[in-house]
């Protein structure tokens, strides 16, 4: 989840406490600073379901007055690449999905309005999801690990109004012979995906291993998951291979700073 904002600006802030009071951690792109371009705008306005005139922040005689019309996008990206104050703000960005936040509450078309927290869970806890998401039409069983009750294993789950819709496990599991930290059974419910809760989850977990000695951590990540993880600092650590019934995967892994 991002949101093009400018801190001046009251619907900016308002948007941004909005969301983070939920729970939320939108990344905040301070288009002012410059650095994009027309075709960054072109791209944005793709995916906002909003007329080029409600996109900037000036009539159509403003945008005459500066060589630009809506009946010619290309100039408009141009004057915006050029001018980003006229960019009309605050937009929030999901996925492929955008929309100008006025007012603020308009974010919630496309992010649900409930609250989200953070904590250390019970295995249990997560298992539905766990099993919905990576073990659908197998038993519940199947989403069980034999460590999830080790006293050296715990579970982070996100949950919005109470039900996990992201999770994540941590366990005590060497590699290449090394004492290491294993991450298994990241999974987000299908809708809450793209909102960053995968982050959140990963930034709990990251703080409950600061409190035992530096190990490195590691995972099998499915190919779909490989960016995510090389956003979040990891590196790919084997070459692809394939666990069957479930698909190709890299081992990854990041270590202690």
């Amino acid at each position: 989840m991002k949101i093009y904002y400018n801190p001046s600006c009251s619907k900016c802030r308002g948007t941004r406490a909005l969301l983070t009071d939920r729970g939320y951690r939108p990344e905040t792109i301070p288009y002012l600073e410059g650095g994009l371009g027309a075709a960054d705008f072109r791209a944005l306005f793709s995916t906002c379901d909003a007329p080029l005139s409600d996109f900037v922040r000036a009539d159509e005689a403003a945008l005459a007055e500066a060589g630009a019309s809506v009946a010619s996008p290309d100039s408009v990206f141009a004057l915006l690449a050029e001018t980003p104050s006229l960019l009309q703000r605050p937009v929030v960005v999901v996925g492929d999905r955008a929309v100008i936040a006025r007012p603020p509450e308009r974010a919630f078309e496309l992010v649900p309005d409930t609250s989200i927290s953070t904590r250390l869970c019970d295995a249990d806890e997560i298992l539905a999801l766990r099993h919905a998401v990576l073990r659908e039409g197998k038993p519940e069983d199947a989403a069980r690990y034999d460590v999830d009750e080790a006293e050296t294993t715990f579970h982070i789950g996100v949950f919005a109004d109470g039900r996990a819709v992201c999770c994540l496990t941590i366990m005590d599991d060497p590699i290449d012979g090394e004492r290491a930290w294993r991450l298994r059974g990241m999974a987000t419910d299908p809708g809450f995906r793209r909102l960053g809760l995968g982050a959140l989850a990963m930034e709990a977990a990251r703080a409950e291993l600061a409190k035992s000695a530096p190990r490195p951590l590691w995972c099998n990540a499915r190919l779909v998951a490989v960016p995510f993880y090389e956003a979040a600092g990891w590196r790919i650590d084997s070459d692809l291979f394939d666990i069957p019934q479930v698909g190709p995967h890299h081992r990854m892994r990041i270590d202690p700073t």
